[in-house]
């Protein structure tokens, strides 16, 4: 999770415990909710035991990278582009 909205696990962490407060108009906070937004959906796909492989895993509708990698650099679009087709059915 931390890799995937560019954090530390540090960080992470005191995001997770109650005494640390997000403020909301970070980019921190923007990112662990996109994170959080991007899992559950995902989670609504693919079996949820599954997901941090294929989190890992190059995909060709990704020009090989994997999931982390588009995420990474910036290519969250592609990310939400994949799992909108295949919540629909539709080809990639």
């Amino acid at each position: 999770m931390a890799d995937l909205i560019g954090i530390s696990i540090r960080r992470l962490s005191g995001f997770e415990n109650a005494n640390a407060a997000l403020k909301k108009n970070s980019p921190s906070y923007r990112n662990v909710i996109e994170a959080i937004h991007l899992l559950e959906t995902l989670a609504e796909i693919v079996r949820s035991d599954y997901i941090a492989t294929w989190l890992d895993q190059a995909l060709e509708p990704l020009d090989g990278l994997t999931p982390l990698e588009a995420i990474k650099r910036g290519n969250v679009a592609r990310i939400w582009e994949l799992l909108y087709r295949a919540g629909s059915g539709t080809p990639t």
